[in-house]
């Protein structure tokens, strides 16, 4: 079964942001056991060769390699998915319009107008016959959208009506952000947000998630109806062990 698959079964999958541009910590997360790594573009420092070679650790470890690119660009998005990777995610999608293009640049004909090479990771450089991989890129391809504005939280009813958006993840540090209150996830207003967008999804069937920073909260998020559950960052669950570490031995004094 491909990963998108999974998200239209709407199937709970656990994975991470992975920012570190290092195969060998690639290789190492995806001993866990998760289901899923988003290679980070937005926030990271990710070349597209980092990209491919976190993609091939990751793959050899039956994890599915996602990239979070910049933004709705064309370019880059035809880069990403060249390296036959499972699947895009795309920040600050806030209207019918910017779906439109995603998935323009995303799809191969006649979904969509992607450009089309075989000689490339995605096309097996020239083994798979043209018209088979069309067809087999456009069913597994994994297209997912961040919701992360109190604008796009307001239209997910519009966003979640294309059919061929396989999952939205609400960005909760953006979303706070744009109720004017960054890192709050306190308030009554933000609470509402999320829950909105939540149920949307899940009445749709659609698949739906977020960033979790415990255990703890994704249980609850679970509990609320996300199944595209993604734990914390890379660097922020390194940094954290150690500072723990020292902490405790420090207290030790």
């Amino acid at each position: 079964m491909t990963f998108r698959e999974r998200l239209l079964n709407r199937e709970q999958v656990l994975g991470t942001w992975f920012t570190i541009p290092s195969a060998a910590a690639a290789d190492i997360i995806c001993t866990s056991g998760i289901d899923f790594l988003i290679i980070d573009r937005e926030h990271g420092p990710h070349s597209f060769e980092t990209v491919l070679a976190s993609a091939l650790a990751a793959e050899a470890r039956g994890v599915a390699p996602l990239v979070r690119c910049t933004h709705v660009d064309q370019a880059e998005i035809l880069r990403c998915l060249d390296l036959g990777i499972a699947g895009i995610q795309v920040p600050n999608i806030e209207d019918v319009s910017q779906l439109s293009s995603l998935l323009e640049f995303s799809l191969y004909p006649p979904e969509g107008n992607r450009g089309f090479s075989l000689f490339t990771r995605n096309g097996e450089y020239g083994r798979l016959p043209a018209t088979e991989m069309t067809s087999k890129r456009n069913d597994e391809t994994a297209i997912i959208v961040n919701v992360e504005s109190i604008e796009s939280a307001n239209a997910i009813d519009e966003l979640i009506s294309i059919d061929r958006i396989d999952a939205i993840f609400i960005g909760l540090y953006d979303l706070s952000r744009s109720l004017g209150r960054p890192g709050d996830f306190s308030s009554t207003v933000f609470k509402d947000a999320v829950r909105k967008v939540t149920d949307a999804c899940v009445a749709k069937g659609k698949s739906v998630g977020t960033i979790c920073a415990t255990t703890e909260v994704a249980t609850e998020f679970s509990e609320m109806g996300m199944n595209y559950l993604v734990y914390s960052v890379d660097c922020n669950v390194v940094r954290k062990s150690y500072s723990d570490f020292v902490a405790a031995m420090q207290s030790t004094k």
